[in-house]
């Protein structure tokens, strides 16, 4: 493993090219805005945001690979896989590329003697009607600046153009203001563009059981990993299928499942079950992963009988239903 640093232009050339890419078994992406918007501050203030960790990639793909959250789903070979710092490369990418439909972000600049005197991001909540968007001033250069505010989507390195327009609008014909917003989002354009986000770095050779082991080990030390999805990552990389995909398909095919309990939280139940394990999370991490693979089948089999059960018994949601400890004996009988 390897301490290296590279900067923010050249994290987002990888993720639009797709030469970063997720291991499938990523969790989706979790902050908030008030989370995003802290750590788009730290950055405009030159202030640390946490590391991140990258896996290289060899000849091949050691997992089965997805794209980060809004980046284009085709691009050049997958050159590395994203192990931990998925929020924090998300939220960079979709703030700087404006792609998140329910806030935008914009960089405060505060006026020369405010108490607060150094700029920071926050977000406004966007909402649609008629086919326009609102907050109709957060699209006007003009009102965005009486605002002292800037989308953050004009310090993205890759838009080179957009600000030099935005800043001649927010002027109103003011020469003398044109110049010096373009200085000023020029400024904001090279911290963004320079800051450096430190990550290690994982060989090619690593073999897939230790990056899987690093994975579990870094995400439950931070961000508490479910059961669930530290059963995921093992799946995916004893096996190369993707529990949620198969979750996903069940509550497809089963969608009357939902009502009565989480899909994810009967699948590991029903499987432990299935291989003689007590349904808890010892019984969860000491599972067969090929085995849950191998018993779908039934377990699909098992939930549809399940529901025809339950209706049966006109026990039709969870408020119906005195425990949900039946559940899962149930579907592996």
């Amino acid at each position: 493993m390897e301490a290296r640093n590279r900067h923010i232009k050249d994290w987002l050339v990888r993720v639009r090219t797709r030469q970063l890419a997720l291991p499938r078994f990523q969790r989706v992406e979790a902050w908030g805005p008030r989370l995003i918007a802290s750590v788009l501050t730290n950055v405009l203030r030159d202030l640390p945001i946490g590391s991140t960790l990258v896996l290289e990639v060899g000849d091949k793909l050691p997992f089965i690979s997805r794209e980060i959250a809004t980046a284009p789903r085709e691009g050049e070979k997958v050159s590395e896989l994203l192990l931990d710092g998925q929020q924090r490369l998300t939220a960079l990418w979709r703030s700087l590329t404006d792609t998140y439909q329910d806030q935008t972000y914009l960089v405060y600049m505060p006026v020369p003697n405010e108490e607060e005197n150094e700029p920071y991001v926050y977000w406004e909540t966007r909402w649609s009607r008629n086919r326009r968007r609102y907050p109709v001033w957060v699209d006007q250069p003009e009102e965005c600046w009486k605002r002292r505010s800037i989308p953050i989507r004009l310090l993205n390195p890759d838009n080179e153009l957009e600000y030099k327009d935005w800043a001649k609008d927010a002027s109103a014909g003011n020469k003398d203001l044109e110049i010096e917003l373009r200085d000023l989002i020029s400024s904001l354009r090279s911290r963004v563009a320079n800051f450096q986000l430190p990550f290690l770095y994982l060989e090619p050779s690593t073999p897939k059981h230790v990056a899987i082991k690093v994975f579990v080990d870094l995400n439950t030390r931070y961000v508490r990993l479910t059961a669930f999805d530290i059963v995921v990552a093992q799946v995916e990389a004893a096996t190369g299928e993707s529990l949620r995909g198969l979750v996903h398909s069940l509550e497809g095919t089963v969608p009357e499942i939902s009502r009565y309990i989480e899909p994810s939280d009967l699948i590991l139940s029903v499987s432990t079950l299935l291989q003689d394990r007590p349904p808890n999370e010892r019984g969860y991490l000491g599972l067969e992963f090929e085995n849950i693979i191998k018993d779908w089948p039934k377990i699909v089999v098992g939930a549809r009988e399940l529901i025809a059960f339950l209706k049966e018994e006109t026990v039709f949601d969870l408020d119906r239903l005195p425990t949900e400890s039946v559940l899962a004996p149930l579907v592996a009988l």
